[in-house]
């Protein structure tokens, strides 16, 4: 488990799909019921919606009224295809 989650740090997960960011928020949320879980379905390779993205992802860390803290990428593209 992520010992941002033991510290109680509120978290937004981001995937392509929106079916497992429920599950994963839902196991979180089991584990972890005080921390705060915002999901973002969003596909990278989507290249021309990435403005889109980040600024729906600035207005969540807006609404919240906090910057974001920690950033753990794990999006993988090779030559502007990702494994599927």
């Amino acid at each position: 488990h992520l010992a941002v989650l033991h510290r109680g740090m509120n978290v937004v997960i981001i995937s392509r799909s929106e079916q497992k960011l429920q599950s994963v928020r839902r196991e979180i949320l089991e584990l972890y019921p005080s921390v705060e879980v915002e999901v973002l379905s969003h596909d990278f390779t989507e290249r021309s919606k990435a403005d889109a993205f980040y600024e729906k992802l600035s207005d969540s860390c807006a609404r919240k009224g906090s910057e974001l803290g920690i950033l753990v990428n794990n999006v993988g593209i090779v030559n502007g295809v990702s494994a599927r």
